[in-house]
């Protein structure tokens, strides 16, 4: 029964213009506030009770001591909303009880919706359970027993909810005293769906650094003031380029508990880190949405970024130090690890790491996400999988056109290829047909020559030249002449750098042909 209660209480994903509030059980049936609800109406020793604390839910119901006037004796409980909100769909968990009619009197369970009138428009449909007809609704030994679960939704219009227990029938006439109470309700919990219909407004135009025009480095704020009429706000966003790059929590979260869970005047600052985007010209747009997700904003409005180093100080390498953890060429995909120091340099400060692929017209990259260092300045770089390349390390003071840069770190890594030979063994004056592919891309657009190689007699021996295809397999079928009757031969191909392919010298694994 655990497990039900749990999926019942997983918010549904909210849609623009909605949001979902928890009455007496949360979505893990914890107990919360009943935030919302009234008790209203009067019977004699009859009091309304909020037991939510306790697990007890809302009950109301007519007390069995006494007899209750027929259309005068009715206890409730009001859930409303404000006029700026209305009730899109609930569902909810609720048993009740009603002792049989006695003389033109009817105990009754009813739910109403609008209005707290017992007419069929406002009545919610199989929520009337009448003494003539009707003993009760739900399990009330268990609080979320399916039988216990009503729902509406969509609603139109909607701002009120009402539990009640009464007395109907002829006017004059009165429900008759019984051993337990006359018409009783419990509401265990409810998950309602709020619709709002109003966005939030700037209270004046953002202002902040990050509006300030001119190339922009570094995090840069804006600050806002705002004001909402629903359910409150929630969040203030900054999109770049139509994505969202940075966000600030108003001071709400959800599960939410409060009819209005958030604030409705808030001002703050939403701060952009513009080193988390590439150098040049963007479009941002602030937001400041509310808890339903409606949105005040203001932009689109241009910046430009400039973040990336283009030239480095004189003679600044003894500040930034490097070092690898291995020497020597490294295979695809090996462990390499750079340690840096930046003398002097605080906690937390920026490093950047320049990358420039070994290939004829490679242009320098700028890593996106920068390094910081330790309190001793000290910084570790985890080379990613790739072709060879040199590595640079800069950073720069606040307010300094000049980096200081590492000396050079060049990475060599041996072209990624793999062989196999069908069949492996075979009669002098028969083939073998060798196929592999070259990984790790950065082919030529005519592919690239590899040389399928023997050994034989102490040494490597060309066979063959061979070009790959564009996606870097190729294919060669060699016949061993009726020389070679007796001898197994080890087959590997190698792969030579050139300008075009970036790439150290590599060779495949062996393939050892037996020749009969």
């Amino acid at each position: 029964m655990l497990l039900l209660v749990l999926m019942c209480f997983v918010p549904s994903k909210a849609h623009a213009g909605t949001y979902q509030v928890f009455s007496c059980s949360g979505p893990n049936g914890e107990a919360v506030p009943a935030d919302g609800w009234r008790a209203e109406g009067h019977a004699e020793h009859s009091s309304p009770v909020n037991a939510c604390a306790s697990g007890g839910g809302l009950y109301a119901g007519l007390n069995g001591v006494v007899a209750h006037a027929a259309n005068a004796a009715t206890v409730t409980w009001h859930f409303q909303v404000p006029a700026s909100l209305k009730i899109h769909s609930y569902q909810m968990w609720r048993a009740a009880g009603v002792q049989p009619n006695t003389d033109n009197a009817s105990p009754v369970y009813w739910m109403a919706r609008q209005s707290n009138q017992y007419v069929g428009a406002y009545v919610v449909g199989g929520e009337n359970c009448p003494g003539w007809q009707c003993r009760g609704l739900g399990d009330a030994s268990k609080r979320f027993a399916p039988a216990n679960l009503i729902g509406e939704g969509p609603l139109t219009d909607v701002r009120d909810l009402y539990l009640n227990a009464g007395c109907g029938g002829e006017t004059g006439r009165a429900c008759a005293a019984a051993s337990s109470d006359v018409a009783w309700f419990r509401m265990y919990g409810a998950a309602i769906t709020l619709q709002d219909d109003s966005d939030p407004v700037f209270g004046s135009p953002p202002a902040g650094s990050l509006l300030g025009g001119g190339a922009l480095a570094g995090a840069h704020g804006v600050s806002f003031a705002a004001t909402d009429v629903g359910g409150g706000l929630h969040e203030a966003v900054i999109e770049v380029d139509g994505q969202r790059a940075a966000a600030t929590n108003l001071g709400c979260a959800p599960p939410y508990t409060a009819v209005v869970p958030c604030k409705l005047a808030v001002s703050g600052t939403v701060t952009l880190d513009t080193a988390a985007l590439a150098d040049g010209a963007h479009s941002v747009r602030v937001l400041v949405t509310d808890v339903s997700g409606n949105a005040a904003a203001f932009g689109p409005f241009p910046i430009t970024t400039s973040n990336a180093p283009t030239s480095c100080a004189p003679a600044d390498a003894a500040n930034l130090t490097t070092r690898v953890s291995r020497r020597g060429n490294i295979g695809y995909g090996g462990r390499l690890l750079v340690r840096g120091q930046l003398a002097g340099a605080a906690a937390g400060t920026q490093v950047r790491v320049l990358s420039l692929i070994a290939r004829a017209g490679a242009t320098q990259k700028v890593g996106r996400t920068p390094l910081v260092t330790d309190a001793e300045g000290r910084f570790t770089y985890r080379v990613p999988a790739g072709p060879s390349r040199t590595l640079r390390f800069a950073s720069r003071n606040a307010g300094d056109p000049l980096w200081a840069c590492s000396k050079p770190v060049t990475v060599k890594v041996r072209a990624p290829v793999s062989l196999r030979a069908t069949p492996r063994s075979i009669r002098a004056g028969q083939s073998v047909r060798f196929r592999g592919r070259l990984r790790g891309g950065y082919l030529p657009t005519g592919g690239k020559l590899v040389e399928l190689q023997a050994f034989e007699r102490g040494r490597w021996r060309s066979l063959r030249n061979v070009r790959t295809n564009r996606q870097g397999a190729f294919s060669y079928r060699y016949r061993f002449s009726f020389r070679a009757s007796g001898v197994t031969f080890p087959v590997r191909v190698r792969v030579r750098p050139d300008a075009g392919y970036p790439w150290a010298l590599g060779t495949s694994n062996r393939v050892r042909v037996r020749v009969r």
